[in-house]
């Protein structure tokens, strides 16, 4: 049985729709997606659970679908929803670091195909839209940009056996508390909200891990974290059109 983990540090602050338009989000719209609480947690829950190097519509959608049945936990206190996701992570971009003289020249003359091809393979898995590369370190780097979410572990595991190319992992669930257990059911939504300075990570943030059962039903089994401002708490209390 697939399991579903969502959840870290995120900003409190009105997020607008994805648009009219069905679906709701859409797989290759990762920057514009962001703009609505419901798709960016619907990226990274779809990100952190494929398999691939970035998901599919159809796992983006069941992300949706089980967000916003894990959210009914929450109501009648929430009339919109958290985000299930880290606010400050680049959810499309990933950044590799270099060793391999063929790769160092073509990504320094800024050409993204580089004739090694486990490496190509796998760029072009990624749907890159821009790069950036720095040939000034001891350690050259590249930053590739995508439309979608990538999976960095997933390209990890995916270049594990070329030699002198390694994927900068960033760990955004480490600080959640108090557990981090797999609950019966068909998946779990942490939801969060952190306000005070969330450019760069939240100083306070409040979170609700819930539990979706078999049934589409959902639990609320914990709650924790800094106390929400009153401000904060009726903003998320204020119903939004698009719910």
């Amino acid at each position: 049985m697939k399991h579903w983990v969502a959840g870290a540090a995120v900003i409190a602050m009105s997020l607008a729709a994805c648009g009219d338009a069905e679906p709701r989000c859409a797989v290759d719209q990762v920057v514009r997606d962001q703009r609505s609480a419901l798709c960016l947690g619907a990226h990274e829950l779809a990100k952190r659970s494929t398999d691939a190097i970035v998901p599919s519509q159809t796992e983006l959608e069941e992300a949706e679908v089980l967000i916003e049945r894990a959210f009914q936990a929450l109501r009648p206190g929430f009339a919109r929803i958290p985000v299930a996701a880290s606010w400050d992570q680049a959810r499309a971009e990933v950044t590799l670091r270099v060793a391999i003289p063929a790769v160092m020249e073509a990504w320094g003359r800024h050409e993204l195909e580089t004739g090694v091809a486990p490496i190509d393979d796998v760029v072009a898995q990624m749907n890159v839209t821009t790069f950036t590369y720095d040939g000034s370190l001891a350690l050259p780097s590249a930053t590739l940009v995508s439309s979608h979410a990538v999976s960095a572990p997933n390209v990890a595991r995916s270049l594990e056996s070329v030699d002198g190319i390694s994927v900068e992992l960033v760990d955004t669930r480490g600080f959640l508390q108090p557990s981090d257990v797999i609950d019966e059911g068909v998946g779990r939504v942490v939801f969060t909200v952190g306000w005070g300075d969330c450019a760069v990570g939240c100083a306070q943030a409040h979170f609700w891990r819930t539990v979706v059962a078999e049934d589409g039903r959902a639990t609320l089994v914990e709650e924790w974290g800094d106390p929400v401002p009153p401000a904060i708490v009726e903003s998320y209390a204020t119903p939004a059109p698009y719910l």
